[in-house]
């Protein structure tokens, strides 16, 4: 929510001006976010948004934030960045709305997880650039993002080789149409063993 109050030039004559200042999360951490420990006394408002109580575990508390962890969980990119910059550790409370995007789903098995991320795979599998990337992560072929990393000459070419070591059939009609990747790969299958 904007602070729609800062447009007015006496914003303190406004009905409710002290009343939001003191309920809305957003305006509670702008007024407070150089006052630790005012914002200490209203941890149970800052804990009802899931950017802000991102913000005052990173910025303020330098460690989980509890509280806030239901409102964070709500929302997939900052349940991830919570997990990779204040818990550095998984967050499961927060995986479900992580596994709804791709990028989101990738970031959080790279940086977080180290390791696979299965409930993040489907939305992954629906972005090209992400499968591929999911695929160099996992150090082995990515079947169900495979028909997406097939759509790009460049993709595919680059799965077959860094990824397969070697031929990529679903992805040869696009390579085929690609006069630089189509050589590289041509290339790159001559090099192969038989």
């Amino acid at each position: 929510m904007p602070n729609l109050y800062k447009y007015h030039s006496n914003p303190e004559e406004l009905l409710w001006y002290n009343e939001a200042f003191e309920a809305v999360p957003e305006l509670v951490w702008g007024r407070y976010k150089h006052d630790p420990e005012e914002l200490k006394k209203r941890e149970n408002i800052l804990a009802k948004d899931a950017k802000i109580a991102h913000l005052y575990a990173y910025w303020i508390l330098h460690k989980s934030f509890p509280l806030g962890e239901p409102a964070i969980s709500k929302d997939g990119w900052h349940s991830c960045v919570y997990a990779y910059n204040v818990l550095e550790s998984p967050f499961p409370l927060g995986e479900p709305e992580i596994a709804k995007n791709a990028q989101w789903s990738y970031c959080y098995a790279e940086n977080v997880l180290y390791k696979p991320f299965p409930l993040g795979e489907e939305a992954i599998s629906k972005d090209t650039h992400y499968s591929y990337m999911y695929a160099r992560l996992l150090e082995e072929p990515f079947p169900l993002g495979e028909p997406e990393i097939a759509k790009r000459a460049n993709f595919s070419y680059c799965y077959a080789e860094v990824v397969l070591h070697g031929k990529f059939p679903l992805g040869e009609p696009e390579i085929a149409k690609d006069v630089f990747y189509n050589k590289k790969y041509q290339q790159f299958l001559k090099g192969l063993k038989p």
